[in-house]
C-alpha cells in the first residue's frame, strides 16, 4: 500500500481544490491510502468536505496563519515526519512552498508539485523558490503541455522535470434541474438562447466580459432573444450585480449564486462562455462542454486544445469576437448541432483520468523500493 498525502492551501469551491477532490474520491484504494493536508481552516459554507470518500481522521489541518507560521510549518513537518509517507503532492503556490521544503527537511521518498495553470503573475521570489525547490522535486505535474512549457520558460526550470496529467473531473450530475424549470424559474422563454458561465466571481474570471456581450447584444444590436447565466460565488457578485443593474440588463443576465449546484445549470443552456483572463484546463469548460455546451472561450492557458474544433476560441477582450460567434450558433442551428455533439466527444477526450495518475505514481514508487 502506498501511502500518499495530498496537500491544498484551503478546501474550498474552487477548480484545483475539485481536482483534489476527485483525485482523492477516486483514486484506488487497493493500491492507494490516501490523506488530504490543509494549510488554511475555512469558515465559509462553500467547501468541498462533504464531497469527500476518506474518513475525518485522514483529514489534517495545519492551521497555517501565514507562509511566516514557522509554529505551523514545525507541525506540518513532524506530521510529514510521523506519517511515513511514501508521496507527497502539493498544489497551488503556497502548498507548493512550505509543503515541500518541509518534504524535503524530512526526506519523503517523492515530492511532486502541481501547476494548475499559467501564473504568469508570480512575483520574482516565488519563481526563484520554485527554481530551487524543483532541483529536489521528482516532478512537476501539469494538466496540459501549454502550462508546463509556460512555467518551464518563465521558471527557468527545465522541461524534462514535467509530467502532463489531465485534471480528474466528475463529469456527472446530480440531475438537481430539469432545463425547462431553470428557464422558467428566471423568466427565460423556451426558445431563447442560453449562454451559461460558470466560476469564481473574481478578477481572473472577467465575469465583466459577459455583461459587455450582452450589452452589445441587447442595447446595440437589438437582439432580445439571448439571455446569460453567470453561475458561481466570490468577492465581486455585488460589484456585478450593480454593472448589470446600471447597462439594464436585469432581464437578460441573471447571476446565481449556488456553487454547490454550479455545473447543474449547464443543462439550461445552449453555449459556454469562458472570458477569462487566465485558466489551466478548466474544470468548468470540461463539465459544460460533457453536458454538449458549444464552448466560446478566451485563448489562455490550455483552453484552446481542448476546445479545438468544437466552438470559438477568441483573444482576450475581444468582446465582438465571442458577440459574433454567439449570433453566428444562434442562427445556424445546424451548426450548433454539430459543434455540440463534437463539444461532448472532446470533453470527454480532454479530461483526465486517475489511471494516468496512479500510473506516474506507480512508476516513481518502484523507483525508490528497488
Amino acid at each position: 500500500m502506498i501511502k500518499i498525502l495530498f496537500v491544498i492551501n484551503k478546501f474550498t469551491l474552487g477548480g484545483a481544490e475539485t481536482v483534489v477532490m476527485n483525485q482523492i474520491n477516486q483514486i484506488d484504494k487497493n493500491r492507494f491510502l490516501p490523506h488530504l493536508g490543509i494549510l488554511y481552516r475555512t469558515t465559509k459554507s462553500q467547501n468541498l468536505y462533504d464531497r469527500l470518500t476518506i474518513t475525518s481522521d485522514r483529514v489534517t489541518h495545519f492551521d497555517f496563519k501565514n507562509l511566516k507560521d514557522v509554529v505551523a510549518f514545525v507541525r506540518l513537518c513532524v506530521f510529514l515526519k510521523k506519517g511515513k509517507f511514501d508521496i507527497v503532492v502539493s498544489n497551488l503556490f503556497e502548498s507548493n512552498f512550505v509543503c515541500r521544503l518541509a518534504a524535503i527537511i524530512v526526506r519523503v521518498p517523492i515530492i511532486l508539485a502541481v501547476e494548475h495553470s499559467s501564473y504568469f503573475n508570480k512575483k520574482w521570489w516565488q519563481r526563484v523558490a520554485d527554481r530551487i525547490l524543483a532541483r529536489y522535486s521528482s516532478a512537476i505535474i501539469t494538466p496540459s503541455l501549454d502550462i508546463a512549457d509556460f512555467t518551464s520558460r518563465q521558471e527557468k526550470i527545465s522541461l524534462s522535470k514535467f509530467k502532463v496529467v489531465g485534471q480528474i473531473t466528475d463529469l456527472t450530475l446530480k440531475g438537481v434541474f430539469g432545463r425547462d424549470e431553470i428557464r422558467e424559474k428566471f423568466e427565460i422563454p423556451k426558445d431563447g438562447f442560453v449562454a451559461v458561465t460558470v466560476g469564481r466571481f473574481s478578477e481572473e474570471k472577467a465575469q465583466e466580459k459577459v455583461i459587455e456581450i450582452a450589452e452589445e447584444i441587447v442595447h446595440v444590436r437589438k437582439l432580445n432573444n439571448y439571455y446569460f447565466l453567470i453561475v458561481g460565488y466570490g468577492p465581486r457578485e455585488l460589484e456585478l450585480r450593480t454593472m448589470i443593474e446600471k447597462s439594464r440588463l436585469e432581464r437578460w443576465v441573471k447571476i446565481i449564486n449556488d456553487p454547490a449546484n454550479a455545473k447543474e445549470y449547464n443543462i439550461a443552456g445552449d453555449v459556454f462562455l469562458l472570458p477569462s483572463k487566465r485558466e489551466g484546463v478548466p474544470v468548468a469548460l470540461l463539465e459544460a462542454m460533457n453536458m454538449g455546451l458549444v464552448p466560446i472561450a478566451t485563448n489562455v492557458g490550455g483552453v484552446k486544445k481542448v476546445i479545438q474544433g468544437s466552438g470559438f476560441v477568441c483573444e482576450q477582450n475581444d468582446v465582438l469576437s465571442m458577440v459574433e460567434s454567439l449570433i453566428l450558433l444562434n442562427n445556424d442551428r445546424a451548426l450548433l448541432s454539430k459543434k455540440s455533439a463534437l463539444s461532448k466527444s472532446m470533453a470527454e477526450e480532454s479530461r483526465g483520468r486517475i489511471e494516468d495518475l496512479e500510473k506516474l505514481l506507480v512508476n516513481l514508487y518502484s523507483k525508490i523500493s528497488k
